[in-house]
């Protein structure tokens, strides 16, 4: 009979058992034993019997299991093992690991009996599906899930007050929402009320949420919960291919949702549509092919209608540029593609497939009135192409880089566009949030499209045409000595123009005055809140053939500004009617989160130092303040559930904004990346 033995009786079985395998035992000079034995011996024995806290894996039940699937065993303890932390090993260990399993299940003359296994033994999937508990909970998830309404044009349009609907809760990239049973005057009660660790990704990212669930996505993972327990409805987990499995391949710093689906870019550089209540996938498109092997998905997409747009990233070693595709919102049919790298004259001679750059940073931003998408464009890579002798009948103005581009979503036909900057060799991208304000100008309401670059000059363009209105320089470069009052155009301080292999000294820094971090806008008060910081760099530009790649020809090391007290992290708030400052917060730490400002007179903020802040609007005073277990490198979310409102954000390891601006504050010591969303609620 094949009963089960006590713990105490299988261990004594399984030492008198030894010699019996003993003929299996590894071959411990090999690295593949010496590694299992290191990482898994632990816990699946010696011999790969099994143990006190981890199954066998040898014989007739591995092989059922596992049998040729060995790829597939390789992706689950890449993932998996050691428990809660996966991918802690290098790629080539967790290979070599597998292939000694399979070479020792080769070699096994026979299984070990059943009467003789220790350790936990596998649990079918209906071993604890009885009884009224299980039942009523489950009952409880469906419920919530098929209340799920469809998301329409409307809706994203002007949102639900308790839902946020878009990266930026709407269309126009404000980050604002009218939600205020958190206000100044209790919000020091904010409390957390539940957390979720999500899977291993870069976590710049900002949930959706909708009738109570929210969708979050990490990495290859993509997660239901019920947005006021945290409870897991659904998971949808996505096969990544080794080659796309790198740290930029895992910045999605957003998602979409229209009608019944989510729309979501994957590491794969695939755009997929999954049911809102299942998780199931409606619709797979792939958004970059081979043709360009190191393009990545790192914004998300706006919904325009029936259309879905959506940007791309490239990086500086390929060539042909970044471009923008319209999607059908229905089956995921392209309909059409715009390349942000122009095949005009402006590009000083370079070749059309040498070229580089026009990388979209962020999710596009949508007018329903003008029928426009706006986004912002990247600078380019490959800067000796630019500052070389100008060819004959050519400038470097190197269109469409560091521009605003309006579109047509219907027809991907470029309505206007403005570039920023022309010419720009400092990596300091216009490539982030084109919000979409209305403000006085001149007397007169104008609808504009305002941005903020890595310069730290906001510029704002009149939505219809893109005719210039005005700019503000924040007086956190060193570049621009003045901008030209009708046209925007910039003057460029002859001196910090970059000259072979000589260094100088420019600010910002590469990490900008600004990045990727979202602003906040406040359409009642007519404020624009920024997180900002204030580092320098020593930049050296080196012609082909010097110490960079040949199509990486910068280098840089970021300092501090001159003079500084050390507090290099700003939070400012401007009126955008007078044009004025309201008021600035300074900190030791630099801004790692984007910005939310709620209908309660709050800004929510986070910082590199673990810190996540509620500050007063009016004031910028600091109303409450937690810290994470780390970085909130991510964007902060409100919503309401059951009647309660809730502030969410994540943290965990962010990208290079957040990897190279920890630096800053030497004394504090990063922690290691525990990929987290946290909710907080009174």
């Amino acid at each position: 009979m094949r009963g089960w033995l006590s713990m105490a009786a299988l261990v004594m079985v399984a030492a008198m058992s030894m010699p019996a395998v003993s003929q299996d035992a590894p071959d411990s000079s090999k690295p593949g034993a010496a590694l299992y034995a290191a990482q898994c011996a632990g816990c699946h024995g010696e011999y790969l019997q099994g143990g006190p806290f981890g199954p066998g894996m040898r014989g007739a039940g591995f092989a059922s299991s596992w049998g040729f699937r060995r790829d597939e065993l390789l992706d689950y303890v890449t993932k998996q093992m050691p428990p809660n932390a996966g991918r802690s090993l290098p790629a080539k260990d967790y290979a070599t690991i597998v292939d000694h399993i399979f070479a020792v299940n080769e070699t096994a003359a026979e299984d070990i009996p059943a009467e003789l296994a220790v350790g936990p033994q596998p649990v079918g999937d209906e071993a604890f599906r009885g009884g009224n508990a299980y039942s009523q909970e489950m009952a409880s998830q469906k419920a919530l899930l098929s209340a799920l309404s469809p998301v329409t044009p409307g809706m994203l349009r002007d949102p639900p007050d308790g839902d946020w609907l878009s990266w930026r809760r709407t269309l126009d990239s404000s980050g604002f929402s009218p939600l205020k049973q958190i206000d100044g005057a209790n919000v020091a009660g904010l409390r957390l009320k539940w957390a979720w660790s999500v899977s291993h990704g870069r976590n710049e990212i900002a949930p959706i949420v909708h009738d109570g669930v929210m969708f979050i996505n990490s990495g290859p993972v993509v997660e239901a919960l019920d947005a006021a327990s945290g409870t897991l409805l659904w998971r949808y987990a996505r096969d990544i291919p080794p080659e796309f499995s790198g740290p930029l391949n895992m910045v999605q710093r957003s998602i979409a949702i229209s009608g019944r689906t989510l729309l979501v870019p994957t590491p794969d550089r695939h755009l997929v549509a999954l049911e809102v209540s299942s998780g199931e996938v409606v619709w797979d498109s792939e958004i970059i092919g081979d043709d360009k092997p190191r393009g990545v998905l790192s914004a998300g997409p706006v919904v325009a209608g029936d259309v879905i747009v959506q940007g791309t990233s490239i990086s500086a070693l390929t060539p042909g540029g970044s471009f923008v595709v319209g999607l059908d919102a229905k089956s995921g049919k392209q309909l059409w593609r715009f390349d942000s790298v122009a095949r005009d004259n402006s590009w000083n001679g370079t070749p059309r497939e040498e070229r580089t750059g026009g990388a979209v940073w962020s999710a596009p931003s949508y007018d329903p009135e003008t029928g426009l998408v706006y986004y912002g464009t990247g600078g380019s890579y490959d800067i000796s192409r630019l500052l070389g002798p100008r060819q004959q009948g050519e400038t470097s103005d190197a269109l469409y880089t560091n521009a605003t581009i309006a579109l047509d979503p219907q027809t991907g036909e470029m309505r206007w566009h403005h570039q920023h900057m022309p010419r720009e060799v400092w990596d300091l991208d216009e490539a982030f949030e084109r919000t979409l304000v209305s403000v006085p100008v001149d007397g007169r309401e104008r609808k504009l499209s305002v941005t903020i670059g890595k310069m730290g000059i906001l510029d704002a363009l009149d939505r219809e045409d893109g005719r210039y209105a005005f700019s503000i320089d924040l007086g956190l470069n060193n570049i621009v000595t003045a901008i030209d009052p009708v046209t925007g155009a910039r003057t460029v301080n002859p001196a910090k123009i970059p000259r072979p292999n000589e260094v100088i000294e420019i600010c910002p820094s590469v990490q900008g005055a600004r990045n990727w971090m979202a602003t906040a806008w406040n359409p009642d008060s007519h404020t624009l809140y920024l997180p900002l910081e204030n580092l320098c760099m020593d930049y050296v530009w080196s012609e082909p053939g010097g110490n960079f790649d040949s199509t990486v020809d910068n280098g840089w090391k970021l300092k501090s500004p001159s003079g500084s007290d050390g507090l290099n992290g700003h939070i400012q708030a401007i009126d955008l009617s007078t044009r004025k400052t309201r008021w600035v917060r300074r900190n030791r730490a630099v801004p790692s989160s984007s910005l939310l400002a709620t209908g309660g007179g709050l800004i929510f903020a986070g910082h590199t130092n673990r810190t996540f802040q509620a500050l007063d609007d009016a004031s910028g005073e600091v109303l409450w303040q937690t810290r994470l277990a780390s970085a909130p490198n991510a964007t902060p979310v409100t919503f309401s559930a059951g009647g309660q409102q809730y502030v969410a954000i994540a943290s965990g390891a962010g990208g290079d904004q957040s990897s190279q601006t920890e630096y800053v504050t030497p004394e504090q010591v990063p922690s290691a990346p525990a990929t987290t969303i946290w909710v907080f609620g009174l």
